[in-house]
């Protein structure tokens, strides 16, 4: 089994076990570490994805998708990046104040 060295396991690992879970088998023939690519596989009923919420509410609501382990909740360990050097912007400064703000909250 794979695991990050972060101790995570990388999306494909957990949707293997949940199938496993449900004594299905599966085996990897696509992967795409794009999540419209992902989506649009899924639509096209070519497997399963792990995918936010914001990316598929309209999908879940219109019924051409459906969530499974909906109370389930996967964490991953996200960086907020920018380049070396690269002055900020007014919006991009304040969005990194109002994130700090909410992590701290978090944390």
């Amino acid at each position: 089994m794979k695991v990050r060295e972060n101790g995570i396991k990388p999306p494909e690992v957990l949707v293997l076990e949940m199938l496993r879970k449900h004594q299905l088998s599966g085996e990897t023939a696509i992967s795409s570490n794009n999540l419209d690519s992902q989506k649009a596989l899924v639509k096209q009923g070519l497997g399963v994805s792990l995918l936010p919420r914001f990316m598929v509410k309209s999908s879940l609501a219109s019924g051409r998708l459906t969530a499974y382990h909906q109370k389930k909740e996967f964490y991953y360990s996200l960086k907020l990046v920018t380049r070396r050097g690269k002055v900020l912007s007014k919006n991009a400064t304040a969005f990194l104040a109002e994130f700090r703000q909410r992590l701290e909250k978090l944390v």
